[in-house]
């Protein structure tokens, strides 16, 4: 799961309208970040990210020989101290580390091709099946960073993939086909970074490629019935957790998806629904011969939302049940997590807080934060994160990592 950082940007997204002269429907954009964030306890490095961010990107929506858009960008980023991830990550052929401070990654890289009624995109990018707030269940399609543990916004952490992406309109709703020529998996932290994930070992780099039957595939079909919104989804796919067995190294085994979702709204309210079944996943079993131990995963999470002018609620609750779990695993068999999120936006002003509280045992995550937008090209930020609960609980092991940040986001 990752969290929506409050008062969040998204990777920046600008589509030309759609009666642009094609002449002038290319353009170059860029968009900067800088942001200090400030640990609160004693325990945790005074300053834990202070960052400069550049992402400048190239969009068009030309459509001329075939191509309906294209978009190239890029994510340039320089902290001022090696406090959260100390070292440099392992290069790829879309990563790479300039020194311990700055990185060059590629983020977007994709066409669209008109085919009609086929709607094709090929290259590098992000897809999104999931919309709840908070915690991700049908969102799986592209791993995620854990850099920041749970504090990033799901469009910062998200990895994107190269692949095959393919739509088109099927009886009332849209059924949509992925190919993934990649697979990198979650990036994980050291054990010397601010935010490790001591439950989860790391693998160096993404497995090879033996062949078409390494390929991950997934299938969506979408549709609207009586008001509501319906999706049913399958992915195969390596689980983005490696797991590691009592000889080897750690690796990322296969497993099957399916999901389901439904959404709908009534006057000022909002309803969704969102189920995941993981067959066959892999968890690490110290006590095993092997190392191994097999068990499905049923993940679920419902929500209802009220929204009135200026302000918003919105109330979550989470599942995550292990149908095959054994006494001896790390995690409960039944885990609930229920969130709330409070919401006042007046045009140049907004604040939110946000709450995520294990009713497991899991601790708690709260997240206040405040926005001011002094143009639409400039706006800045205040917020903090404040963790709960016992030592080896999913929030409350960073018990001692709160912190208050600032941040400033301008569009070039």
């Amino acid at each position: 799961p990752t969290t929506n950082a409050p008062a969040s940007r998204p990777d920046p997204v600008t589509t030309p309208p759609p009666d642009a002269d094609p002449s002038a429907a290319i353009g170059f954009g860029a968009y900067a970040r800088v942001r200090s964030t400030h640990s609160l306890d004693a325990a945790g490095a005074a300053t834990q990210k202070p960052e400069l961010m550049l992402i400048p990107a190239l969009r068009g929506a030309p459509d001329r020989w075939g191509i309906k858009a294209f978009e190239v960008s890029a994510r340039v980023r320089r902290e001022g101290a090696d406090q959260l991830s100390p070292g440099r990550p392992d290069h790829t052929s879309v990563r790479y580390h300039l020194d311990r401070f700055t990185e060059v990654e590629l983020r977007q890289a994709w066409v669209d091709l008109n085919l009609a009624p086929w709607r094709l995109r090929l290259g590098r990018q992000s897809v999104v099946w999931g919309h709840t707030t908070g915690l991700k269940v049908l969102d799986i399609v592209n791993p995620q960073s854990y850099r920041e543990f749970l504090l990033s916004s799901f469009d910062g952490s998200r990895v994107p993939q190269w692949m095959v992406n393919v739509e088109r309109p099927v009886a009332g709703g849209m059924l949509q086909a992925l190919l993934m020529l990649d697979s990198e998996g979650h990036r994980l932290p050291g054990p010397m970074a601010l935010f490790p994930l001591a439950s989860h070992p790391r693998a160096r780099l993404a497995p090879g490629r033996s062949g078409y039957r390494d390929l991950e595939a997934g299938v969506r079909y979408a549709v609207a019935r009586g008001g509501w919104d319906v999706t049913l989804n399958w992915l195969r796919r390596f689980d983005d957790f490696p797991v590691r067995p009592r000889e080897g190294d750690a690796f990322r085994p296969r497993m099957h998806s399916f999901g389901a979702s439904a959404a709908a709204t009534f006057g000022d309210y909002g309803v969704r629904v969102e189920t995941l079944w993981n067959a066959g996943r892999r968890f690490s079993a110290p006590w095993r011969h092997d190392g191994l131990a097999a068990s499905s995963e049923f993940v679920s999470a419902v929500g209802v939302d009220w929204s009135r002018g200026a302000t918003r609620v919105e109330v979550q609750l989470f599942q995550n049940t292990l149908l095959d779990h054994e006494p001896a695993m790390l995690r409960d068999e039944t885990e609930l997590t229920a969130t709330l999120l409070l919401r006042q936006d007046r045009g140049r002003f907004s604040a939110e807080i946000m709450t995520l509280h294990g009713l497991s045992g899991q601790g708690a995550l709260v997240r206040p934060g405040m926005r001011w937008r002094f143009t639409p090209q400039l706006s800045a930020a205040i917020y903090a994160d404040f963790f709960d609960g016992d030592e080896g609980a999913l929030f409350g092991q960073f018990d001692a990592r709160d912190r208050v940040g600032l941040r400033l986001d301008i569009d070039l």
